[in-house]
């Protein structure tokens, strides 16, 4: 087959025949090489299928029964089709809990430094708010703003990641 494209071997310097995408083209030989009819194909294919099945071994003998320890540990399987696995967000819930029940400790550390943090924000905006009385004295003071209670709704718990911080 005659191409006009080829590839250069950097060993021997042969000019070697390829497609365009550089995939070299195979040697035509006379009686080996060539187009085969379907015929030809199904009984290379039959040869294949015997060859095949003479060379293959014996199957290996079935395992027996398992003993009856690992029968009571197995895992049953029925009626589970279309099954749903717990979310990543039910899996964060639980282990907060878990936590919670495990070390009310913590819970109670870090309820009292909320506490505290919270008490310093309000002598803060007491202190801001007074000072803005005292600089204005015909103006009336703005009136304190009470911070919005946080609530987790359930359309906001695919907003935690699974570092379990809130991204709103």
């Amino acid at each position: 087959m005659a191409s006009t494209r080829h590839v250069v071997n950097n060993e021997t310097g042969d000019h070697i025949p390829c497609d365009a995408f550089g995939k070299p083209i195979p040697p035509f030989h006379p009686g080996i090489t060539g187009v085969a009819d379907t015929k030809e194909r199904l009984s290379l294919e039959l040869k294949d299928v015997a060859w095949e099945k003479t060379l293959q071994k014996p199957a290996p003998p079935r395992p027996g029964p398992l003993p009856n320890h690992l029968l009571r540990e197995r895992v049953s399987t029925t009626n589970r089709f279309g099954g749903k696995s717990t979310g990543e967000i039910d899996l964060y819930l639980r282990e907060k809990q878990r936590l919670l029940l495990q070390f009310p400790e913590r819970e109670e550390a870090r309820a009292e430094e909320e506490a505290k943090a919270r008490h310093k924000i309000e002598e803060l905006h007491k202190n801001y708010y007074a000072l803005m009385a005292s600089s204005d004295i015909n103006q009336k003071p703005p009136a304190p703003k009470k911070p919005k209670e946080f609530s987790l709704m359930k359309s906001e718990w695919y907003a935690f990641t699974s570092t379990g911080t809130y991204r709103p």
